[in-house]
């Protein structure tokens, strides 16, 4: 079976991941991360890791996770 070059396979993987982010973002703000969440809960049962709607609802559970902040040290710690 013909292979895609890398170059081709990953140009047209850039519109799809656009695409991802958009929906991924709409449907959090659509829904909350707690919806969000719940509708990664059910689908687990329904649709397969990496499908194309596993990876919406999976990038949109991201976004409801607050950003991970560094601890800043101080003079004191050692």
């Amino acid at each position: 079976m013909p292979r895609l070059s890398e170059e081709t396979h990953q140009a047209e993987a850039r519109p799809w991941a656009d695409q991802r982010r958009q929906d991924a973002a709409a449907l959090f703000q659509r829904f909350g991360a707690e919806c969000v969440a719940w509708l990664d809960r059910f689908l687990a049962d329904y649709v397969f890791e990496g499908e194309p709607l596993d990876q919406v609802v999976s990038a949109a559970r991201r976004l409801g996770k607050p950003p991970v902040v560094r601890k800043s040290k101080t003079l004191n710690d050692h």
